[in-house]
């Protein structure tokens, strides 16, 4: 569990890291213009939970699947979600108190994607060490613990994105006009 726990802090550096990435690479002077807004919206309009659930299913996934890779899918979601997630915070300055209390409130559910994300990120980081096991020791094997514990992680992570998936297309309904 303490292994667990170390890796989890290690898969959410990345994600930081990823973000650090989206501050610093991010072109100078960039704002959305009412043109980029309403693509943005048109593109949105085709987007429903299911859509939402399964995109963010897949994210989760490859980045579990790190457990098998050594841990390189993991790094890479964890690093290129963690620059979207800066950019579009920064893109539609949600931060500003400007911004509606409604609004903000909606994206909670990046709490939940973002947790979820995390999680599974930690469960692929886990691939690491025991990819190193692999070559250390020719009978290696996980033990049922270790099983249990990988196959809950994902659960929850599948839980916390069919949260944030069902947030997220109701905030979608909320932010796109009517036609």
């Amino acid at each position: 569990m303490r292994q667990f726990l170390r890796i989890s802090l290690v898969a959410i550096g990345i994600w930081c890291l990823g973000g650090l990435f989206g501050l610093w690479f991010q072109p100078t002077n960039h704002e959305l213009s009412q043109e980029d807004l309403n693509e943005w919206n048109t593109m949105l309009t085709d987007f429903n939970a299911s859509k939402i659930i399964l995109n963010n299913l897949l994210v989760i996934t490859i980045a579990f699947l790190g457990i098998v890779t050594g841990g390189i899918t993991s790094i890479l979601i964890l690093l290129f979600n963690g620059t979207i997630a800066i950019l579009s915070l920064k893109d539609f300055n949600i931060l500003e108190l400007s911004v509606p209390w409604d609004i903000k409130y909606r994206f909670a559910y990046m709490v939940f994607e973002i947790i979820a994300l995390w999680i599974s990120g930690a469960v692929g980081l886990l691939g690491i060490p025991h990819v190193t096991k692999l070559f250390k020791y020719s009978r290696f094997c996980f033990c049922n613990k270790e099983i249990v514990r990988i196959i809950t992680a994902y659960f929850i992570s599948v839980v916390l994105i069919f949260i944030a998936g069902l947030l997220e297309a109701d905030l979608i309904t909320m932010l796109t006009p009517p036609r």
